[in-house]
């Protein structure tokens, strides 16, 4: 059969122009039955094709079902059996072909045969016959190696009764590079940087810069995961593996920062070195309850774990909310002053939010922690079962988020938080845009001169063609005071609709028929209230920004009479009109303020103001 290769040799021109330049081709296409396809790359479109066909690097095959393909490659043949997918590679360099899917019989002629598959890598001696399948290997005649996670190993005949041997699953990951806005480069053959672009396939042992942040993807996300690089960073790409036991990146992060992230659908380990190869500990990134996520400092080395844990060699383990340089104990990834217990909380910060720990009664064994964005946790950020009863959160963007801890076998301990960018005086739960959400949650409106304009709005409902909208006053709920219909979703309430006082409302879809939705209204709390003072903390100094020459500062102002003031977590009485003075002990460097307020609501209240000692 393999003196099928000379009288093939005139295939030079059929269907590529490689062949025009007297190329030898890599592989031959000596037949076809059924439906057989070609691609000149991987990712390009498949067209029918017909045999004979001189085929090149890279170039695809692809059969359908009850269909074959006979190849010859430059030291044997290969059948490929239906549903399977083969990539030509160049047997002057190392394989004869790749077979990506599938698979068939692979017959070596007067040359040792390399191949690719998803087993790992195969060399066919001389004389050698080998099927490869999707349930494994089985060699029927001579011998075959194969190289695989385990190391190299001889493969003998099977006896037909037997089952085919089925190594370890192995297939190599291919590396996309995601350029973002900026601009990435990756190191060429001849030790030249060059750019690349979006969605280009990497080699492993790729050395990738970022002169602008980018992104590198390990295959797809449902197998890898990402690496981004921050400006001026460089890795390198060691590894990007699938297996039997899950996917395995590894790569080393040389300059700079970048951080990683495995999404909750994915199933891949990150294997890291900081540094130069060999000049750092290794240390590897798994998925919590949920996804894992870390920074990765090369010049601190420092990692820094968001999601998930990290495991170093020396066997100690970082979680969410921790962080460590190799050789250390384990620390939180940044300190904070701001606290948060299970209960609801506001925290208002000028400049950038604020470190947060979450902290909850510490248990005996660990506890499971959610953070989400509603308070149904449908939408849920962070999952991580943790030990100790403290996590810290940063970079945390503002908005409301909802969070809950419980023990084995226990019921949750819900908290909420809500973050605002502004400074002291901003009125918490104070709606001065009045628009009022159907969210199910109480909102207080407070006016000083004339009761104001109330907008009462709601997300659209499936299979609404128009909505109504009642409106109660407190302990009236047999007569409402306004039972009014709207077409979008929105109710405008002018100035003075609504006087002073306590409203429950709810709002209903009602189908094109007339008739209402199925389904129970939220209801929702509206509470319009006069109040000429509105703020809860006036912070006359020091100013958010100001440099400060020496070690302690000064901070005075006021606080609503009634309230506890801590500052710094060290706790300050006002005098008899709410007025506070004290200093705070300053570090050289960037200092951050925070004044926790415990209202007789029972809602923490945290100011954020940062300051600079020279």
């Amino acid at each position: 059969m393999i003196s099928r290769l000379p009288a093939l040799a005139f295939l030079i021109c059929v269907a590529s122009c490689r062949g025009c330049d007297n190329t030898p081709p890599d592989a031959q296409l000596v037949s076809v039955t059924g439906d057989v396809s070609f691609a000149p790359k991987q990712d390009e479109p498949q067209s029918p094709v017909a045999a004979p066909r001189a085929l090149y690097k890279g170039n695809v095959i692809q059969t359908a079902a009850a269909s074959e393909a006979l190849i010859a490659l430059q030291a044997g043949e290969l059948t490929l059996k239906e549903n399977s997918v083969l990539v030509v590679g160049d047997a002057r360099v190392e394989l004869g072909a790749i077979v990506l899917e599938g698979g068939g019989e692979v017959r070596a002629g007067g040359k040792v045969i390399r191949l690719g598959t998803r087993f790992g890598k195969l060399t066919v001696d001389v004389g050698a016959v080998v099927l490869v399948g999707a349930g494994g290997i089985a060699v029927t005649v001579g011998s075959v190696e194969l190289v695989d996670q385990s190391g190299t190993r001889k493969l003998t005949p099977t006896p037909a009764s037997a089952p085919a041997s089925r190594p370890v699953l192995t297939v190599e990951l291919p590396i996309l590079l995601e350029r973002s806005s900026g601009r990435v480069e990756v190191l060429g053959p001849h030790d030249r940087w060059r750019r690349v672009g979006k969605g280009e396939r990497l080699a492993q042992g790729s050395r990738v810069r970022a002169v602008s942040a980018g992104t590198v993807r390990f295959g797809d996300d449902a197998k890898g995961g990402a690496l981004t690089l921050e400006a001026g960073a460089t890795a390198t790409l060691t590894q990007a593996q699938d297996s039997d036991a899950g996917a395995t990146v590894a790569y080393s992060v040389e300059v700079g920062r970048a951080s990683a992230r495995i999404e909750p659908h994915a199933r891949a380990t990150h294997r890291v070195v900081l540094g130069k190869l060999g000049k750092a500990q290794p240390v590897s990134l798994e998925k919590g309850l949920l996804r894992a996520e870390a920074e990765l400092d090369a010049k601190t080395p420092r990692v820094t774990v968001r999601a998930g844990v990290v495991r170093f060699a020396d066997g100690q383990e970082v979680h969410a909310g921790e962080a460590r340089v190799p050789g250390s104990d384990v620390g939180p990834l940044s300190a904070t002053e701001v606290e948060v217990a299970l209960r609801p909380a506001s925290i208002v910060y000028a400049g950038s939010a604020p470190p947060i720990a979450l902290k909850w009664p510490a248990q005996k064994d660990p506890v499971v922690v959610e953070i989400a964005r509603d308070r149904d946790f449908t939408d849920v950020e962070l999952r991580e079962q943790l030990a100790g009863g403290r996590l810290v959160l940063d970079g945390l963007s503002a908005g409301r988020r909802y969070w809950r801890v419980k023990k084995n076998g226990g019921q949750w301990q819900t908290g909420s938080l809500t973050l605002a960018k502004g400074d002291a005086g901003a009125c918490t739960n104070c709606r001065r845009d009045n628009v009022i959400d159907d969210n199910g949650e109480k909102t207080v409106v407070y006016y000083q001169q004339a009761v104001p304009r109330v907008v009462l709005r709601w997300k659209p409902i499936a299979g609404a063609a128009k909505y109504r909208v009642k409106v109660f006053a407190d302990g009236r709920f047999n007569e409402a005071v306004i039972d009014e219909g709207a077409s979008d979703g929105d109710l405008p309430l002018e100035a003075g609709r609504l006087g002073e006082g306590t409203y429950f409302w709810l709002v209903a879809g009602v189908d094109a028929a007339g008739q209402a939705l199925a389904g129970r209204p939220r209801t929702n709390e509206l509470v319009i209230r006069h109040d000429n003072t509105v703020k809860d903390l006036v912070i006359d100094a020091p100013e958010h920004g100001s440099v400060q020459p020496r070690a302690e500062v000064e901070t005075r102002g006021e606080v609503a009479l009634g309230a506890r003031l801590h500052v710094n977590g060290r706790e300050v009485t006002p005098d008899a009109r709410g007025r506070f003075r004290t200093t705070v002990a300053l570090r050289r460097g960037a200092n951050t303020l925070v004044y926790h307020l415990v209202a007789n609501d029972g809602v923490d209240r945290y100011y954020v103001r940062s300051v600079e000692r020279r």
